[in-house]
């Protein structure tokens, strides 16, 4: 777990605290996360889950943070064909 916190803080500190947006979505976070960070740790059955639904963010971070400029493009423009596959997709089945 320690390694997931420290690719979250090197997020945060080489991309959102360098901008405008990324400030606020950390003054967001901060001000929200304590009271479900409480919750949570009354209701300890809930960490698995939460563990879970936060794993796609801290991998995401970590391509942010460690992949090269040309890994992060490649990945971005895989992504950016993930709606126009789902369109064509739901194209071909109306079409039908």
């Amino acid at each position: 777990m320690a390694e997931e916190i420290g690719i979250l803080r090197e997020l945060r500190d080489k991309y959102l605290l360098t901008n405008p947006l990324g400030k606020g979505l950390l003054k967001l976070y901060y001000k929200v996360s304590p009271p479900m960070a409480e919750f949570i740790t009354e209701h300890p059955s809930l960490k698995p889950i939460v563990r879970v639904g936060l794993f796609p963010t801290v991998v995401m971070s970590g391509l942010a943070v460690n992949a090269t400029l040309a890994e992060k493009t490649a990945i971005g423009s895989l992504l950016a064909l993930v709606p126009v596959v789902i369109f064509q997709l739901f194209h071909i089945r109306w079409a039908r």
